[in-house]
């Protein structure tokens, strides 16, 4: 009894830690979701800035008299600023997006698989109960084979990267949110920049025509 109330016990716990796991998945992709719209935004003010900076440049001649050469150049570099960072920003939506449609999908494929895989090993237990044979087998999947196919399909310059975090990943449930979260948090910082030097150029513009 006190053997069959540890092991009762035991799944309890092993059911709240995946509960748990499977909520922190849900908050973060949740958070996440938002990435497009963060993107959109930034390319609206990345499409803005290039303009600007082509009428600028076509028109320099008029302008400079107006904002001085110092002021110029300034309006310029916080032009160029702005497309770096813009540039940065798109670069981290595009992994936020990588990282939740591998994750996605992985999951709901595993999700499937293991479904599919333990239904199979149960028929096979409740054959051999029919039959009176001892069948210990237990469901298992070989990492190590999967680990040296995802290898072989991996470019060369990202395969050391990538099995790395193949890795992580087979050891942390939440390896590919933690990335996804982290990409999502520098894409926001990179958006904010790009907010802060698009006001700081009509605000600069004003003090040197001033």
């Amino acid at each position: 009894m006190d053997k069959l109330k540890e092991s009762l016990e035991n799944r309890a716990k092993n059911i709240n830690q995946s509960m748990t796991i499977e909520f922190m998945r849900i908050t973060i992709s949740s958070i996440v979701g938002s990435s497009p719209i963060f993107d959109k935004f930034s390319t609206w003010l990345l499409a803005g800035c290039g303009a600007t900076a082509a009428l600028m440049i076509t028109n320099v001649k008029s302008i400079t008299p107006f904002l001085g050469p110092s002021g110029f150049t300034i309006s310029i570099y916080l032009l160029i600023s702005t497309a770096v960072v813009g540039l940065l920003q798109k670069y981290k939506a595009i992994m936020v997006q990588c990282y939740y449609e591998f994750t996605e999908k992985l999951l709901v494929g595993a999700n499937s698989l293991q479904t599919s895989h333990f239904q199979a090993f149960e028929e096979l237990r409740k054959e051999a109960e029919k039959n009176n044979v001892i069948f210990d087998a237990l469901p298992n999947i070989d990492i190590e084979k999967i680990r040296n196919e995802f290898s072989i399909i991996t470019p060369y310059l990202l395969r050391k990267r990538a099995l790395k975090s193949f890795e992580k990943g087979a050891k942390d449930y939440l390896h590919g949110w933690r990335k996804m979260a982290g990409s999502f948090k520098w894409q926001a910082y990179y958006l904010i920049l790009q907010v802060l030097f698009i006001y700081g150029f009509p605000v600069s513009s004003c003090n040197f025509s001033g």
